[in-house]
């Protein structure tokens, strides 16, 4: 609690304590600090992902994880565009599902978003894989991107606003059976 303004002019023999510190004081001890505390987070994470390998689901072959991947992505086929699509949450759930979801480009070929910022990410990994693409956007550069890997497309579900520039925009398409 501070002293009242009317003591501290009482004392004329005290004056009031001014330190000042350099701004580089203790610089090179704190960075060390910081640099053994980034050191034991790197080591905490490494030491988790052990623990997760020794889980029961953590030592399935990557094989075997594809392969439940692959059903699970096809029960939750085409599931609303408002929701996060299945095999983006996939990779958020640990480093090794991240590193087999995007090394398998299968479960990268079912495109169904209305977010047009998604659609060149999930045709890079998809790779060359044959797509099934659904798509609830305005007719633009999605659908340009789109036909540059027309010959990969399997299936095409397009659901669009009615518009003047309808037929024109899906003309590429007037080849499919």
């Amino acid at each position: 609690m501070p002293l009242p303004e009317r003591l501290i002019r009482a004392m004329p023999h005290r004056r009031p304590i001014t330190a000042r510190i350099p701004p580089d004081f203790c610089a090179s001890e704190r960075a060390a600090v910081h640099g053994k505390i980034l050191a034991l987070k790197g080591q905490i994470r490494d030491l988790l992902r052990e623990l997760n390998e020794l889980t029961p689901v953590g030592r399935l072959s990557s094989e075997l994880v594809v392969e439940i991947f692959t059903y699970l992505q096809q029960e939750q086929q085409w599931s609303s565009p408002k929701k996060t699509p299945f095999i983006l949450t996939l990779t958020h759930v640990s480093r090794s599902w991240r590193a087999i979801a995007l090394n398998c480009p299968a479960l990268w070929n079912e495109i169904f978003f209305s977010d047009k910022t998604l659609v060149g990410e999930w045709l890079r990994r998809s790779r060359s894989s044959n797509l099934y693409v659904k798509m609830q956007v305005p007719l633009d550069s999605v659908l340009q991107q789109t036909f540059e890997h027309f010959h990969r497309i399997r299936g095409l579900w397009l659901e669009m606003p009615k518009s003047p520039t309808l037929a024109s925009s899906i003309a590429p398409f007037s080849t499919l059976s």
